[in-house]
């Protein structure tokens, strides 16, 4: 299966609210199964009707799955797993506390104890990913997470159908199982058109596409991206496109869920302006997506341009190389443009101090971030 027959339909969605729309009328539509997984699920307004349309279709008779990351969706008790799964809706919560702490404690004492800090390092290892899967035909997958806060969210989600669904279905399992603290193998990928990091040689081989696809690409490259602090070896693939000639543009937003998150980022972007690259600043809301478009493919998905996405955490990411799709990200791109304030030489003199001190004082932890 090449990357341009793994998906047949695509559809955008561009914010957090026609998100959860998407999931709330796919779930209605739905006969067989369902399967949710997402780093944030709020118990809020919007969080419920997502749960409602689960319940409904788990009283259907359908099968249903909801995959959440322990520290994104704290909330999760399992008073709460248990009240789901008598409605019929099999929940697993990724990475908690308790589990890694029982399963190191069993390590230390079977004399285990490299093991043990082993096992206690995966703490910090999170389930970024969101997914939602339908009856094994639609998929949806992208930035966003589910609840009221991120209802105005500049998001990117994509509606999928095709051969691909079939293999986002087998990472959904992959990471239901992972969840259980079952131990994962290697798995070649099945198709490049689906990008995922179980395991750290997949992990490694994603990230080295990735810096290779900027590498081999000859007119442009536009990001959109939530936080940008890229490792080296990214900075050196983007100012090598740079000096090749490649059309650069970044979107981050000026404003962000993580206050200082901005001033870090200004701090990296400092370096591609100087060396002609275009970068701009989102205005009017968060900026939320993870979107990289070539020439000719687009990349979406819940990577972002940090340190823990291209080190620790589960990320999911699609490609999509059908040129009518591309022309649609393209001209979601432009759009986001025209609510972007481009940084210049001058306003980099303003507040590159300020950016420099913050990225000197987060230095230490860059790896956590």
């Amino acid at each position: 299966m090449s990357e341009s027959s793994a998906w047949k339909e695509s559809q955008i969605y561009l914010t957090g609210s026609e998100y959860v729309e998407a999931i709330i009328r796919l779930c209605d539509l739905s006969h067989q199964s369902i399967r949710i997984e997402s780093y944030i699920f709020e118990e809020d307004r919007s969080g419920r009707r997502v749960l409602i349309a689960l319940k409904s279709a788990a009283a259907r008779g359908l099968k249903v799955r909801v995959l959440v990351d322990a520290i994104g969706s704290p909330s999760w008790t399992v008073e709460q797993v248990s009240e789901l799964a008598r409605a019929g809706v099999g929940v697993r919560i990724f990475g908690r506390f308790p589990d890694i702490i029982r399963v190191a404690w069993k390590l230390c004492l079977s004399g285990k104890l490299w093991t043990a800090f082993q096992a206690l390092r995966k703490f910090q290892l999170r389930n970024h990913r969101k997914l939602a899967i339908f009856d094994e035909r639609t998929a949806l997958v992208g930035s966003a997470n589910i609840g009221d806060r991120f209802e105005n969210w500049r998001e990117t989600t994509v509606e999928l159908t095709g051969p691909g669904v079939g293999v986002l279905k087998r990472t959904f399992v992959r990471s239901w199982r992972l969840a259980a603290r079952e131990r994962l193998r290697d798995e070649r990928a099945e198709n490049p058109a689906v990008r995922t990091n179980f395991t750290r040689k997949e992990r490694l081989a994603v990230n080295r596409d990735f810096v290779k696809k900027i590498s081999a690409e000859k007119h442009r490259v536009y990001m959109t991206t939530a936080y940008f602090h890229p490792r080296p070896r990214l900075m050196l693939a983007l100012f090598s496109a740079l000096k090749r000639g490649v059309d650069l543009r970044i979107i981050s937003p000026r404003d962000s869920d993580i206050s200082w998150f901005p001033w870090l980022s200004r701090a990296a972007f400092s370096g591609l302006i100087q060396k002609g690259a275009r970068v701009y600043e989102y205005k009017s809301v968060m900026n939320h997506s993870k979107t990289t478009l070539f020439s000719r493919a687009a990349i979406v998905g819940s990577t972002n341009m940090n340190y823990r996405s291209f080190m620790h955490d589960l990320e999911l990411d699609v490609l999509i190389d059908r040129p009518e799709a591309v022309k649609k990200f393209e001209t979601v791109f432009k759009t986001d443009l025209e609510h972007s304030e481009l940084l210049t030489k001058e306003s980099i003199r303003g507040f590159y101090p300020y950016a420099l001190l913050v990225s000197f004082l987060l230095t230490p932890f860059k790896r956590w971030l």
